[in-house]
């Protein structure tokens, strides 16, 4: 942490390994709009680890969606208090199915 910025970083990772927030506590909700973002997507090996992703989220009083069956992963979305959409997607069953 160096201010109000906090990187997290997954050693090892796919080249997608590292992420920036910074907390602005007197910017407007978010929008969506040209040029933003629509959600940001992480990945768990497997429904029981996004479970418990989805109870730790939920402990911290977030509202998190019921896990949703996207065909090729399973899905659960929240929001920040800013209003950006985060997705936690498994990895199974792949597009292989």
């Amino acid at each position: 942490t160096d201010g109000a910025v906090t990187r997290f970083i997954i050693p090892g990772g796919n080249g997608a390994d590292t992420i920036d927030l910074e907390v602005l506590p007197n910017t407007p909700f978010a929008r969506q709009g040209a040029g933003s973002v629509h959600h940001i997507a992480f990945a768990v090996e497997n429904r029981a680890k996004q479970l418990e992703v989805r109870k730790v989220l939920m402990d911290t009083g977030y509202q998190v969606t019921p896990v949703i069956d996207r065909d090729y992963f399973w899905a659960i979305y929240f929001r920040t208090p800013g209003g950006v959409l985060f997705e936690i997607a498994t990895n199974e069953p792949g597009f292989d199915r």
